[in-house]
């Protein structure tokens, strides 16, 4: 018999390896300039902070790990981590927020595909989820507002659009419907238990 694959170990470790992958290589702009024929006219000043993220490979890093980026940030802020270090510092701190936040989404595929046993939610906690469904329901309409916007162009220089802001926003969107995904699940699942009890 086939082992089954165990997503809450292969997520985070391919993500941390992807993450570290494209981090590193990020690191280079002109020589990928030079392969993407990319400008690298723009320089790094302390009103564009975000300009050492802005090569491709480091833009797919930190969308694809939107929130782990989103946890990092928060603490570098309330941290009061200069712009001239904030870069550098958001992508020590990353790995740990990489980790956490595919071993869940690991956990949850495992859940769904048998490798672990479903959590049986007590029929309280169905308002709850509701109520978080609801709440990520309106996040996630400004995510993808946001992400939509982005799309059609946007207007470049009004309230520090850059490609790092919209490549968060793609990030940030994709995650939210995962997330939504995930709570009206457990909602459907609460209410069938509830139904079942009664």
């Amino acid at each position: 018999m086939a082992k089954r694959i165990r997503w809450r170990v292969l997520l985070p470790v391919l993500n941390l390896l992807l993450f570290g992958t494209l981090a590193i290589v990020g690191a280079r702009p002109r020589l990928l300039a030079a392969i993407l024929q990319e400008s690298t006219n723009v320089p790094w000043t302390v009103e564009n902070p975000f300009y050492p993220l802005e090569s491709a490979p480091r833009l797919v890093a930190v969308a694809l790990n939107a929130p782990a980026y989103l946890c990092a940030a928060l603490i570098l802020t309330a941290a009061r981590v200069s712009n001239e270090r904030f870069a550098d510092a958001v992508l020590i701190l990353m790995p740990p927020f990489v980790l956490v936040i595919w071993y869940y989404t690991g956990r949850w595929f495992d859940r769904r595909t048998g490798n672990l046993p479903l959590v049986t939610q007590p029929p309280s906690r169905l308002h709850w989820l509701t109520l978080a469904a609801a709440v990520m329901g309106v996040a996630l309409f400004g995510c993808l507002y946001r992400a939509v916007y982005f799309l059609r162009g946007g207007i470049a220089g009004w309230h520090g659009e850059t490609r790092f802001v919209a490549a968060t926003s793609y990030g940030l969107a994709a995650w939210a419907v995962l997330w939504e995904v995930m709570l009206i699940a457990a909602a459907i699942r609460c209410s069938k238990q509830a139904g079942r009890n009664c």
